[in-house]
């Protein structure tokens, strides 16, 4: 009985050698940050992020009576490890709904950057991307 014991004892040790406890798994690195060495960017520089704002947007119809005074929103997002746009919100605005919404909308079609990185290491990092919209010329 005891040999048997042994046995059963000796067989489960593989086992549980490959369950690796919870505080051995890799965990994935959720840090975000506002400064890093090499800043995210736009493939093509900020010449292509320019035409591809251009060619992106599109006015939205606003009545004159309620044109907004800026011009002027900043939409901050999250530049992933793969170049993936996340968690775009607006920074700053001088402007008011149709524009910002517009800015958002152009945010969240954009193709991947090349991701911000430290020490040649890729990493998340935030951004700021800029638009001015201006008004087309009025009828009379």
């Amino acid at each position: 009985m005891t040999l048997f014991c042994t046995l059963i004892t000796l067989s489960a040790i593989p086992a549980l050698s490959l369950a690796a406890p919870a505080s051995q798994t890799p965990r994935q690195d959720t840090t975000a940050y506002a400064i890093v060495q090499v800043a995210p960017e736009f493939a093509g520089g900020s010449q292509a992020l320019f035409r591809f704002i251009q060619q992106t947007s599109h006015y939205p119809v606003i009545p004159p009576d309620k044109q907004p005074k800026g011009t002027l929103v900043v939409v901050r997002a999250l530049v992933e490890k793969d170049g993936t746009l996340s968690r775009p919100v607006i920074h700053y605005s001088a402007a008011e709904g149709a524009y910002e919404q517009e800015a958002l909308r152009i945010v969240s079609r954009m193709p991947a950057w090349k991701p911000g990185s430290q020490d040649g290491h890729p990493l998340r990092a935030y951004t700021q991307i800029p638009f001015r919209f201006v008004a087309g010329p009025k009828k009379p």
